[in-house]
């Protein structure tokens, strides 16, 4: 067997044009001055103090068991599919065709 150098077979690795970012400070002066609103930041997830902590954004919830429920679904197609079953498959929205006159527009 013969080997094949390493930089022959990466043919699809293409050039990444970089770029240099803005500096924090001068990016704080430019949203002060001009009173923008800060746009890039990460969704805020709040939750009513009755309801606690929600397991999903817990870090210290166990996540196998919501793992495990969704991929139920899953786990019984396949095993329908192996036995040569056809799985049924449920539609919960109605289907209406874009010709009649209940359909929304787009």
């Amino acid at each position: 067997m013969r080997r094949i150098p390493v930089f022959k077979k990466m043919k699809g690795i293409k050039k990444i044009d970089a770029y240099e970012g803005e500096i924090i400070e001068n990016k704080v002066k430019r949203l002060t001055e001009n009173k923008e609103p800060i746009k890039d930041a990460a969704p805020l997830v709040y939750t009513r103090k009755a309801d606690g902590v929600l397991p999903q954004y817990n870090i210290r919830t166990d996540k196998w068991d919501l793992v495990q429920e969704k991929m139920e679904p899953a786990n019984r197609q396949k095993i329908l599919k192996a036995k040569g079953l056809e799985p049924t498959r449920k539609t919960e929205t109605p289907t209406v065709s874009p010709d009649e006159k209940g359909a929304p527009s787009t």
